[in-house]
């Protein structure tokens, strides 16, 4: 599990990398993961010797969260570009110049270091060195680990070779993850909902037993049934 762990989260990749403001809060989170574990189960000095092992399990797992959050938005992006080469397509531009296209909307969208308009830079040095699109992209999918990407990359080697419809590609590859994404979304909220519900019945009356029992007479009655009544035993 850790080794898995670590080949996500310090895997090297052009386009997801950490500022050092990043950097500095995923190291607070876990000093405060440190800190918080000895106030609540130790209380000494000597505890901080052996607790830095989960404090950097949590931030390897705050870091895995951050780096799937900047992938998110890579997707998004690469929709962006999906629509715009689309778009270029429909203009008369060739599907290599397509991706070109919409270069000066993304820089103005992303910004000018943003991980898509890394990605096309790296497409027209490619095209420029007369490398073949698609590996090319496979490529990008690889380093950034998105498995849109990967797939889009085979489906457009496949149709070029074919002379497939370039314009419904985009659009339908465009719009997968667009609904993937809301689906992800809809994952998320009802995540959201069950977590604070559980914490809410299990959690609150755990630190009223535990640190309000005399300023509360009932925390332990709130803890052993819970605050919507579906606690746990404390014996």
């Amino acid at each position: 599990m850790w080794r898995n762990l670590k080949m996500r989260v310090f895997r090297k990749s052009s386009y997801i990398s950490f500022n050092g403001w990043e950097r500095g809060l995923l190291f607070l989170k876990g000093l405060a993961c440190m800190l918080v574990l000895n106030y609540c189960f130790y209380r000494k000095m000597i505890a901080f010797l052996f607790l830095w092992l989960p404090a950097l399990f949590f931030a390897a797992k705050e870091a895995e969260r951050l780096r799937n959050r900047k992938r998110e938005e890579i997707r998004q992006q690469f929709k962006e570009m999906l629509s715009l080469t689309a778009a270029g397509q429909r203009a008369g531009y060739a599907v290599e110049n397509a991706f070109l296209s919409g270069y000066d909307d993304l820089v103005h969208l992303f910004g000018q270091q943003s991980a898509i308009c890394k990605m096309l830079r790296k497409i027209q040095a490619g095209m420029e060195n007369h490398l073949a699109i698609g590996p090319l992209w496979k490529t990008i999918g690889d380093d950034c680990d998105i498995v849109e990407i990967r797939e889009f990359a085979q489906v457009f080697s496949i149709a070029k070779e074919s002379g497939g419809n370039m314009v419904g590609i985009l659009e339908s590859t465009a719009s997968l993850i667009a609904d993937k994404t809301e689906t992800k979304k809809e994952w998320s909220r009802q995540a959201l909902f069950l977590v604070y519900d559980g914490r809410t019945k299990y959690g609150g009356g755990y630190f009223l037993c535990h640190f309000g029992g005399g300023a509360y007479p009932k925390a332990e009655e709130i803890h052993t049934h819970g605050i919507h009544g579906g606690g746990f035993p404390l014996r």
